[in-house]
């Protein structure tokens, strides 16, 4: 079934497929008014700040947590190779040192989840960029007519 729409896996399409998502934004945005785009341009501006904000401080806080993690995940490498070096040496754990343990496991998952959502964040953060550059150049046009 042959499409016009061209596939991101052909070689040297990728820029022919950026056209193609502009021509369909700038389709889908030239049915509203001018009151409505800059409604849409002021909302899509007030997400794209508050996201910008929010991914800067999971990527800092990830930054800050890896060599939280990495003395973790090295505690955990030597459990493993050698117990007799590990913070959790007994084998009979008391409630305290099964505590620390399900602390560390819980940091550990926290430092993943902020990657994950950083970097979902990103992607959201560039879609925004190119809805809110598509809304821009409409409304520039819309100015000069």
């Amino acid at each position: 079934m042959p499409s016009n729409i061209p596939s991101k896996s052909d070689e040297n399409s990728a820029a022919e497929f950026i056209k193609h998502q502009k021509l369909c934004d700038l389709d889908y945005y030239s049915r509203f008014s001018r009151e409505e785009l800059e409604t849409k341009h002021a909302d899509i501006l007030h997400l794209y700040e508050v996201l910008k904000k929010g991914t800067r401080f999971g990527i800092a806080l990830s930054f800050a947590l890896i060599p939280v993690s990495a003395v973790i995940l090295w505690d955990f490498y030597l459990l493993l190779t050698n117990p007799a070096y590990a913070f959790y040496a007994s084998k009979n754990m008391n409630i305290a040192e099964i505590i620390v343990l399900l602390i560390h496991i819980g940091v550990l998952l926290l430092h993943a989840a902020f990657i994950a959502f950083s970097v979902s964040d990103g992607f959201y953060l560039s879609f925004l960029r190119r809805q809110k550059e598509t809304v821009e150049e409409l409304l520039t046009i819309n100015e000069t007519k």
